[in-house]
C-alpha cells in the first residue's frame, strides 16, 4: 500500500508540474481516499481547486487541513494554510477567528492528543478515522536548539536597566482573551512571533506575505543588502557561504520552523550567506517596513523585537564563540540564563584599562570604542559592533583589563558577572585549555595594532 501511494503521489506531482491540473486533481483525490490524513496532498488539492476556479471547494479543503494542523500544534503549517484561504477570500471570517485561536494557544509545549476525525473533502469518499503521529520538534541546527532553550522570562536580579520580555497585559485591550481553549493543546513558541501582543500578531499574519518556492530558487544571496526575516512553514532550504577560495560551502540545511535573515531585519548590513530551496517550500517574509509599521501602531512590539534580538545575538555567541564550544547545549542554556542587561550612555566607560575585570560582555546595540594608552597617548585599537564579545581575556587570565571600552553612543549590553563566570566557565577543564591560546591571540592582535599606530605617528619601533 505504501509503495502504491508513493507512486500515485509521484505521478500526480508530475501531472501538476506538466500543467495537467484536472488529471493531477483526480489522482490526488484518489490518494486521500486511501489515506485521509495525507495532509500535504490535501493542501495540494486545495491549490489545484483554486487554480481551476473552484474557490469555495478550495477553501473547504484548506479549512479541514488547517484544523488538523492546529489541533496537533503545527503552528506554522496551520498559519500557512490560513494564508492560502485568505488569498482566495480576504474576508473569510472563520479563518480570522482561527488565527485568533492560534494566538490564544501559541505558547507552551505540545502534549499528546487523541486521534481526531478528519472530514473528507467535498466530492470525496470517507474511509473513517485515522491517527496522526506526533513528532518531536526538529532541531535543524545547533544554534536554533540553543535559542529555543532560552527561557520565556528573564531571571534578572541586578538593579540595572533591563530589556524585559513583553506581556500582553501591557497593551490595554478589553476584549483580549489569551487563555488556552479548554481541552486543546497549546502551541510551541516561535521566537518573536510568540512574544507579540494579540492585535499585532494578527495584523502581522494578515499582512505578511508567504512565498511558495520551488526547488532551486534562491531566497537570499550572500553580499546583497536585505531587510527581511524569513520563517519556513514547510520545505527545506540550504545555507551556503563562500570560503576564502571563493567556493560555496554548505553550512547547514533548515526545515520547518527555522528562520533566517534576521540580522538584516534588525540592523543594517549585507547578507552573510546564500539560502536556496532544496525541497519545495512555503516561506513567510517579515520585512523591516512592516515591523516598523507594527511598532508605530503597537509600541510594545518594540520590546518584543529587542528581546528577540537579544536572544539571537546571545544564542549566536554561544553557538560560535570558541569560549563556549566545549559546553553541552544544556550547559549553554544555564549560561544564557545568567546574563544580565545593562545600558550605557554615550561617552560612558564600560571597562577601564588596568582595572579588575568585572564580567564578560556581549554588545547588543550601539557602538563601543576600544582604546589603550601608550606613552601617554590614547591609541584606538578597534570599534566593536553588535554581537561582539569583550572582557573575556582579563577573566580567563585573571589579569587587569588591557584596554578601555567606551560607549560611542547609547549602548545596550549583556553581562555575565565575574563570579558567575568563574563558577560556570573556569570550572570546565577543556575551557581552561583554550585560555592560553585565546589570550595569546588577543595579545598579538593588540600589539600589532599598537605597533602600526605608533609607526604611523613616526615612532621608532624596536
Amino acid at each position: 500500500m505504501i509503495a502504491k501511494l508513493r507512486r500515485m503521489k509521484e505521478c500526480a506531482s508530475r501531472l501538476y508540474a506538466d500543467g495537467r491540473l484536472q488529471e493531477a486533481l483526480e489522482l490526488y483525490e484518489r490518494v486521500v481516499q486511501e489515506d485521509p490524513l495525507a495532509l500535504g496532498c490535501r493542501t495540494t488539492i486545495g491549490d489545484l481547486l483554486g487554480r481551476l476556479g473552484h474557490s469555495s471547494s478550495a477553501v473547504e479543503q484548506y479549512e479541514q487541513v488547517a484544523h488538523v494542523y492546529a489541533e496537533y500544534g503545527m503552528l506554522l503549517k496551520a498559519i500557512a494554510v490560513c494564508k492560502q484561504i485568505l488569498k482566495l477570500n480576504p474576508d473569510h471570517t472563520h479563518t480570522q477567528l482561527m488565527l485568533a485561536d492560534l494566538y490564544a494557544r501559541r505558547k507552551g509545549s505540545v502534549p499528546q492528543v487523541p486521534a481526531l476525525p478528519v472530514a473528507p473533502a467535498a466530492g470525496m469518499g470517507t474511509n473513517g478515522r485515522r491517527t496522526l503521529e506526533t513528532t518531536e520538534p526538529r532541531a535543524d541546527e545547533e544554534l536554533d536548539v540553543v535559542l529555543q532553550a532560552w527561557p520565556r522570562s528573564d531571571p534578572f536580579t541586578e538593579d540595572v536597566p533591563k530589556l524585559s520580555a513583553p506581556s500582553d497585559e501591557a497593551e490595554v485591550d478589553s476584549d483580549e482573551d489569551v487563555s488556552t481553549s479548554e481541552g486543546l493543546p497549546s502551541l510551541p513558541s516561535i521566537p518573536l512571533f510568540s512574544e507579540l501582543p494579540k492585535k499585532a500578531f494578527l495584523e502581522m499574519l494578515l499582512r505578511m506575505p508567504m512565498h511558495e518556492l520551488r526547488r532551486g530558487q534562491v531566497v537570499i544571496t550572500e553580499g546583497d543588502n536585505g531587510d527581511s526575516l524569513y520563517v519556513i512553514a514547510s520545505g527545506i532550504v540550504s545555507v551556503r557561504q563562500r570560503n576564502r577560495d571563493g567556493d560555496m560551502v554548505l553550512l547547514t540545511n533548515l526545515g520547518e520552523g527555522a528562520f533566517f535573515g534576521e540580522m538584516a531585519l534588525l540592523q543594517d548590513g549585507v547578507r552573510t550567506a546564500t539560502v536556496q530551496v532544496e525541497d519545495d517550500a512555503k516561506i513567510f517574509e517579515l520585512s523591516r517596513e512592516l515591523l516598523e509599521d507594527l511598532i508605530g501602531h503597537y509600541p510594545t512590539v518594540a520590546t518584543a523585537v529587542r528581546n528577540f534580538y537579544r536572544q539571537r545575538l546571545l544564542a549566536t555567541a554561544m553557538a560560535t564563540h570558541p569560549l563556549f564550544l566545549p559546553f553541552s547545549l544544556e550547559a549553554r542554556r544555564v549560561l544564557m540564563e545568567q546574563f544580565k542587561s545593562r545600558s550605557f550612555a554615550e561617552g560612558e566607560v564600560i571597562l577601564e584599562e588596568a582595572k579588575r575585570g568585572s564580567g564578560l560582555y556581549l554588545l547588543l546595540h550601539g557602538r563601543v570604542l576600544v582604546s589603550k594608552v601608550v606613552a601617554d597617548e590614547e591609541i584606538v585599537l578597534a570599534e566593536l559592533k553588535p554581537g561582539d564579545l569583550f572582557g573575556e581575556i582579563s577573566l580567563l587570565t585573571n589579569t587587569p583589563i588591557s584596554a578601555t571600552i567606551t560607549a560611542m553612543e547609547e549602548a545596550f549590553v549583556l553581562r555575565l558577572s565575574k563570579k558567575r563566570f568563574d563558577e560556570l566557565v573556569l570550572g570546565n577543564d577543556v575551557v581552561l585549555e583554550l585560555v592560553g591560546r585565546l589570550a595569546e591571540m588577543r595579545q598579538e592582535e593588540t600589539e600589532l595594532v599598537v605597533a602600526n599606530q605608533l609607526n604611523a605617528h613616526g615612532a621608532i619601533l624596536l
